[in-house]
């Protein structure tokens, strides 16, 4: 059984906040050694058909998806092939299973976008996984996505949030498939079969991530949030723990 690499979590241009070109991700996801990628635009499925045609043509596997924008936060829609109305998380997720399409939390607990540990447990019925590893989240956001993944036996998927051409493949998905296919990749999934890699995956105790760990929650409080400079402190932390903590080199988020 062939064990395939793919990142299960980027923009093209059809997203708003992405310039990369579908030809652009296609020569990363090569030039990486990936497998396959995802393609997760945010609430746009335009740019779906022809990756999967050039991802073919690339001999690579390419998962037709999309970043869902719910009122509680960002949920990912693997195998998708028709559009899913942004709302109220519940309905979000309904809609994605009507469509036959897989729902993950993309980047819980993550400061804009990420959905709230106890909102995740409320809808873990209708959820399919968790993004565990995801670069652009915090180390703290990641361990318990880990946490919820591991202790209620649901799937757990890595992707780099790619929003640039040198982001792809920081974080991939290792999935034991028994082909080269997206039914095959999809079996995996829904098998158990994946787990999640990357620089610092799930669950990382080394020094930097358990130092961030301790230091999150309290940069999160309603107390600390609440001082006058709050803003400039926390832009000025984000500054210097970038440069102490992240060993990909990109920000991290509070």
């Amino acid at each position: 059984m062939p064990l395939l690499k793919l990142d299960l979590h980027n923009h093209s241009r059809a997203s708003r906040d992405s310039k990369v070109s579908v030809d652009e991700l296609i020569a990363a996801a090569k030039r990486t050694g990936l497998d396959g990628f995802a393609l997760t635009d945010h609430d746009a499925i335009t740019a779906n058909a022809e990756a999967v045609e050039k991802g073919i043509e690339a001999g690579l596997v390419v998962v037709p998806g999309c970043e869902v924008s719910t009122r509680e936060g960002h949920v990912l829609a693997l195998f998708l092939d028709r559009p899913v109305h942004p709302g109220p998380l519940g309905q979000a997720l309904r809609e994605i299973h009507d469509a036959g399409a897989l729902a993950v939390i993309s980047h819980p607990l993550r400061k804009g976008g990420g959905v709230p540990r106890d909102v995740v447990e409320e809808h873990l019925d209708l959820i399919d996984g968790l993004e565990v590893y995801n670069p652009d989240n915090t180390p703290f956001g990641n361990r318990v996505a880990w946490q919820v993944a591991s202790g209620h036996g649901k799937m757990q998927t890595a992707g780099s949030d790619t929003h640039a051409v040198p982001n792809m493949g920081h974080a991939v998905t290792l999935l034991q498939a028994e082909g080269r296919s997206p039914a095959a990749v999809r079996q995996a999934l829904k098998s158990g079969r994946a787990r999640a890699s990357g620089k610092h995956a799930p669950p990382c105790s080394c020094v930097r991530c358990l130092a961030y760990c301790l230091l999150e929650p309290i940069a999160r409080s309603r107390r600390f949030q609440s001082l006058p400079a709050h803003d400039r402190m926390m832009r000025q932390a984000n500054h210097v723990l970038r440069r102490l903590f992240f060993s990909s080199g990109r920000e991290m988020r509070w």
